[in-house]
């Protein structure tokens, strides 16, 4: 066996001893290489790798198909919901970290350190300055934090905004518009002015001042005379008798005529 290198990359090779002449393409850069082997008058050999010149080789790099590159690491995903500060067991016992975001406004977990079940109360916000979508523990409203996206300070807004009130007809709710995505929006006459989270959007707005009331309007009353009528005497429908009759009774006393509330004079 005899050694060589390659003009390429000067990487080192073994060769068998054979006073023969092939082709051999170098692992490491690919090149192609002229293999001579000689036997001098003593009876050694020597092996030289002579590259072939610039046409022939482009002739084998198209009949020779170049090695397979090796793949790529896979890049991983940015989360979806960057936590601003990790929620934690309830119970007092534990307190432990609970390291995954909810994505949503609550929720029921089970702790990996106690393997109870536990609640969860978030607010899912999107930065003021990166526009990230953040997610914070309910119990940190108003608090200032860094946004883990662009590491600015950031604040947590205060409430999360829904699209209906506790219960229907609430006195103390209106409606108003969410001024980023025009979603209709229900907010706390006392929330005025406090900064909330768009439960469509999730941009932080300030509640408005005005709005549109929650109540339910007034009945509309089909034949006002019902109301006029509701009460009292009314003349008889018979022209002859013109005698005041009540209006509860079915007929007149006198001529006996139907009692038709509709059909008499106001």
């Amino acid at each position: 066996m005899a050694s060589a290198r390659c003009p390429g990359c000067a990487r080192a090779f073994t060769v068998p001893d054979s006073p023969t002449t092939g082709m051999f393409q170098c692992p490491g850069c690919s090149r192609l290489c002229r293999i001579t082997v000689a036997v001098d008058a003593t009876g050694g050999t020597s092996v030289q790798l002579n590259a072939l010149d610039s046409s022939l080789q482009a002739i084998l790099n198209r009949c020779v198909p170049a090695p397979a590159p090796e793949p790529a690491a896979e890049k991983q995903a940015p989360p979806r919901v960057r936590l601003v500060e990790k929620h934690r067991c309830q119970h007092s016992t534990c307190k432990h970290a609970l390291p995954l975001a909810i994505e949503r406004s609550e929720a029921t977990v089970v702790c990996p350190a106690c393997r109870n079940a536990t609640s969860v109360y978030a607010l899912v916000f999107r930065c003021e300055l990166c526009a990230a979508l953040l997610e914070s523990p309910r119990v940190l409203h108003g608090v200032a934090r860094s946004c883990p996206a662009c590491t600015r300070s950031i604040r947590v807004p205060q409430l999360e905004l829904r699209d209906r009130p506790p219960w229907p007809d609430h006195p103390d709710y209106f409606a108003c518009d969410c001024p980023s995505c025009q979603g209709r929006l229900v907010a706390r006459r006392g929330d005025v002015g406090e900064r909330a989270v768009c439960s469509h959007c999730r941009v932080i707005v300030v509640v408005p001042s005005y709005g549109t009331s929650l109540r339910a309007p007034s009945p509309v009353v089909d034949d006002p005379r019902d109301v006029l009528h509701s009460h009292g005497t009314v003349l008889c429908a018979n022209h002859t008798c013109g005698a005041h009759i009540p209006v509860e009774v079915n007929a007149c006393p006198i001529c006996k005529q139907p009692n038709r509330l509709r059909e008499y004079p106001v």
